[in-house]
């Protein structure tokens, strides 16, 4: 088994003010519309499980599969999540940070997710940690221009709402 820790923080600057940023992040399904390679998302209560699509690491293939709670407050604009525990292979801690930056807003992306591969030897970690860590640094940087995309006026959805709150994509 192969366990991997991928911390990974970004920032990037919309053109709106902070309400209007949040407004769109408060809205996790729409949000989530804006993420690449998510397979399904499906919430339960307060909980919101994640599949992601399958990838190919080397001569084996994964899936990411876990389950986060939010906390959000709207005064301070401000939304964070946490894991719930043995829901899935991963497990994902992290925040959003928005500040004024000018007329727009910064957005900080901080996620850390752990990841247990089972099947996968802990010889090959050389080899697997780099790629698991380019495609997930990756996925959420492209999810993070694709929400500047349409906090631009834009569109940078994948995906509508119905299919982010329950369909395959």
């Amino acid at each position: 088994m192969l366990e991997l820790t991928l911390p990974f923080e970004h920032s990037v600057v919309a053109p709106v003010p902070p309400s209007a940023v949040y407004e769109l992040l408060d809205d996790i399904p729409d949000s989530l519309a804006h993420f690449p390679k998510l397979d399904r998302v499906r919430r339960e209560g307060e909980t919101w499980f994640w599949e992601m699509e399958k990838i190919g690491l080397g001569k084996f293939n994964v899936q990411v599969v876990y389950a986060v709670r939010y906390e959000k407050d709207p005064v301070a604009h401000s939304i964070t999540w946490a894991p719930v525990d043995e829901s899935g292979n991963a497990w994902a801690t992290g925040r959003w940070v928005l500040s004024e930056q000018g007329a727009g807003t910064r957005m900080t992306l901080r996620n850390d997710l752990k990841v247990r591969f089972r099947g996968i030897p802990g010889v090959v970690r050389r080899v697997v940690e780099p790629l698991a860590r380019r495609e997930n640094r990756g996925l959420i940087q492209s999810y993070m221009e694709n929400l500047v995309r349409t906090l631009g006026g834009g569109d940078g959805r994948l995906r509508t709402r119905a299919q982010t709150e329950g369909a395959s994509s």
